[in-house]
């Protein structure tokens, strides 16, 4: 079991290796503390950035969104929030990315640029549904 000092230090031992691009090292680390993510939130937080890394957005967005509701002030949930924009972008869910970007403060680090590509996106999926609606109007 964790103790809060044990938890403080390896959560910064954690967030270290996580600035550093090693999330292979992190994972075993955040692994063992399975147990406390829902004391410590920053466990979900730094679990999720590196399942990021593992391209599996579905369990990112899951991770992070815990993460938000056991920490809705902390202050990596822009943060959050703008990684779970970008999960969605991933997935082709590109309206529910765009609402997502819209909880993300309008200064945030390439904001505009990622809901300009979102958007974009949109439009192209919109328009191709379009097509294929026009064609399954064509066959009947």
């Amino acid at each position: 079991m964790f103790t809060p000092e044990a938890s403080y230090e390896a959560i910064c031992q954690i967030a270290d290796l996580v600035a550093e691009d090693r999330y292979a090292e992190a994972r075993p680390l955040l692994d063992a503390m399975t147990e406390i993510e829902d004391s410590v939130p920053l466990v979900l937080f730094y679990k999720a950035i590196c399942i990021y890394e593992d391209k599996d957005d579905v369990e990112c967005v899951r991770l992070l969104t815990r993460f938000i509701e056991r920490a809705p002030r902390h202050k990596k949930v822009p943060y959050a929030r703008f990684t779970i924009a970008i999960c969605l972008v991933n997935l082709g869910a590109y309206a529910e990315a765009l609402e997502v970007f819209g909880t993300v403060p309008e200064d945030y680090p390439d904001l505009k640029k990622e809901v300009t590509a979102a958007t974009s996106r949109l439009e192209l999926q919109k328009k191709a549904i379009a097509y294929c609606s026009g064609l399954r109007d064509a066959s009947t």
